[in-house]
């Protein structure tokens, strides 16, 4: 599973649209889509935003995304900026 399909997984089983996500984040849902589709990562900063917006582990999320992506210097950014 890669992070668009995480993040796909997130927003669906929050039975959203991509419009009402995209909203929710501050993006576009043509961004969101991209993301989604694996054609962008999302930034250290729209990853608090999914942690803020719909209360995800991110470490739950690092485990499902494909290991080839090198997601662990975004968590570490994502808690340092969490936690102020």
């Amino acid at each position: 599973m890669t992070i668009g399909d995480a993040v796909k997984l997130l927003r669906t089983r929050a039975g959203e649209t991509q419009q009402e996500m995209a909203d929710a984040l501050g993006i576009t849902r043509p961004n969101l889509s991209q993301i989604e589709g694996g054609v962008h990562f999302p930034s250290v900063k729209l990853l608090a935003q999914f942690r803020l917006c719909y209360f995800y582990d991110p470490y739950i999320l690092a485990a499902l995304t494909n290991p080839a992506v090198n997601v662990t210097a975004h968590l570490m950014l994502l808690e340092a900026v969490a936690n102020g």
